[in-house]
């Protein structure tokens, strides 16, 4: 999870200076992980995990740790329908990596997959 500039968690994302800014939901990554990826920053890339796919925009952190990513939550439609939601929620799986006492599903950590974005 992270935050976004000119963004109060999920509010605001609809702004027309946050939408200039980010059209999708940013996706950090660290700029050699870019790299080695065949990716560009400003490139919209899928990211896909065992429960679903989300899109989001690169962008370069150099701070960040190599083979881990981050994007803020809850930016993008509910709709199970929308092919190009930025929900990290959507990758979520409420089967797999369950606690066994609480019953609470992963919410971080989750390994994830990132791919140029596939025409529609």
């Amino acid at each position: 999870s992270r935050r976004a500039v000119h963004v109060l968690n999920s509010a605001y994302q609809n702004a027309a200076n946050v939408v200039a800014r980010h059209p999708l939901a940013p996706l950090f990554m660290h700029p050699d992980d870019i790299a080695a990826e065949s990716l560009k920053p400003g490139e919209n890339v899928e990211i896909t995990s065992s429960a679903g796919r989300v899109v989001g925009q690169l962008k370069e952190d150099p701070a960040m740790m190599r083979g881990v990513v981050s994007m803020p939550h809850s930016w993008g439609s509910a709709d199970p329908d929308d092919g190009d939601t930025c929900l990290t929620s959507a990758l979520v799986s409420l089967d797999e990596a369950i606690e066994a006492i609480n019953f609470m599903p992963r919410q971080s950590g989750i390994p994830v997959n990132i791919n140029r974005m596939r025409p529609q």
